[in-house]
């Protein structure tokens, strides 16, 4: 069964805005810091800046149930985030609500606000001090997850939000609808399952393009299942794009990641970073057959 991870990219603030968001809530955790080699030499073979030894690359975090990989080493227009992919947070009464409100706006940005009489109607969306947009809403039902990826997509561009989840949910063995839940200015609202991840999908008339800022990790068993989700997910997408890693735009703009856990695995040990490197680098699919054979 595929795991699907968030990942969020930073420039150089991945660990730091782990640690804040996961002090922020009650049910967040570290799971796994991952740093650069230590030694200047080796960052050089593995084709990464000797300034950047020992710095962190990636850090495993969880929210919950919602799990996340923050990674940095990316800069510029092109990794700023989107709107149009943002974090939904479910919040359990308005203490809580206001908690987060305060702490996520402090040194952000207040993107829109409703606030009507009855607390339970305590809406915000909010661009953090990372540049991450949240969105904060008093929950009328029990959710089945703290944070929720919140996606916003163009009339035009989606052909209605029936349409995305018979897509995405048609792609995805372990999917399921879930409850509605509107948010102020949404036309139309979405809930459902993919794997272990909850997502809400929202339309409107003109939606932000998605960035890889924030996008998705699948973390598949085995080298068959990648191949599954790859090909399901590059249908009639934007390609696939061979940068720093493998990453495929699907057919509404979103980016994806699909990844064997035994690679992601690999990648976090520093022993066997250069070959998975390379891997990532020259090959259309990721193999983990490919990177065995280069260790040997």
């Amino acid at each position: 069964m595929a795991t699907v991870y968030l990942k969020l990219l930073f420039n150089k603030r991945a660990e730091e805005a782990a640690k804040f968001y996961t002090d922020l809530f009650e049910v967040g955790r570290i799971i796994k810091v991952t740093r650069y080699p230590k030694d200047r030499n080796e960052c050089v073979v593995c084709g990464i800046n000797p300034a950047d030894a020992g710095v962190v690359m990636n850090v495993d975090f969880e929210i919950g149930s919602t799990l996340f990989t923050a990674i940095n080493g990316k800069e510029g227009s092109k990794y700023d985030h989107s709107s149009s992919l943002s974090l939904l947070v479910y919040c359990k009464n308005h203490d809580e609500w206001k908690l987060l409100y305060e702490q996520l706006s402090c040194d952000g940005k207040i993107i829109s606000t409703t606030i009507e009489d009855s607390e339970r109607c305590q809406y915000v969306m909010i661009q953090d001090k990372f540049g991450v947009f949240w969105r904060l809403l008093i929950s009328r039902t029990k959710q089945t997850q703290k944070v929720q990826p919140f996606l916003l997509f163009s009339e035009e561009r989606s052909n209605g939000i029936v349409e995305v989840f018979r897509h995405y949910t048609q792609i995805f063995h372990a999917s399921n609808r879930l409850t509605n839940n509107m948010i102020p200015s949404i036309k139309e609202e979405m809930n459902f399952s993919l794997e272990n991840q909850s997502i809400v999908c929202g339309e409107v008339q003109v939606a932000p393009n998605f960035s890889e800022a924030l996008s998705f990790i699948i973390i598949c068993d085995s080298q068959a299942e990648v191949d599954y989700y790859w090909n399901k997910l590059n249908e009639g997408g934007d390609g696939y794009y061979r940068g720093e890693s493998a990453w495929l735009v699907d057919k509404y703009g979103i980016w994806w990641q699909v990844i064997t856990k035994e690679l992601t695995d690999m990648m976090r040990e520093t022993e066997h970073l250069e070959h998975s490197i390379k891997e990532l680098e020259e090959n259309d699919l990721i193999n983990v057959k490919e990177i065995k054979e280069r260790r040997q």
